[in-house]
């Protein structure tokens, strides 16, 4: 799931760790250029996509303890995905 959001994470010897790398990746700066275009938008609908795809497993596998996670990437990707339909349809 991870590799279909086609993060380009570096190969070399790093310190990061592939969540610190993802953080990096999805700051408000990042995300506020990419739903500036078309391909952005894109973009960010399919990956919160596969963020619901994450909730989903995580829900599947996951105790208890994981639930309040599991809800918030939920409801943080259906906003993403309703927020870049919004944008593409024009509509405020």
């Amino acid at each position: 799931m991870v590799a279909r959001l086609r993060l380009s994470f570096s190969t070399g010897e790093s310190s990061a760790g592939p969540a610190e790398e993802m953080d990096r990746y999805f700051t408000s700066e990042v995300i506020a250029k990419r739903a500036q275009t078309t391909h952005g938008r894109r973009t960010m609908f399919r990956e919160a996509g596969v963020m619901l795809e994450m909730a989903d497993y995580a829900e599947r596998n996951g105790g208890a303890e994981v639930a309040p996670l599991v809800a918030r990437l939920r409801s943080h990707a259906m906003a993403i995905r309703v927020e870049t339909l919004k944008r593409t349809a024009g509509v405020r």
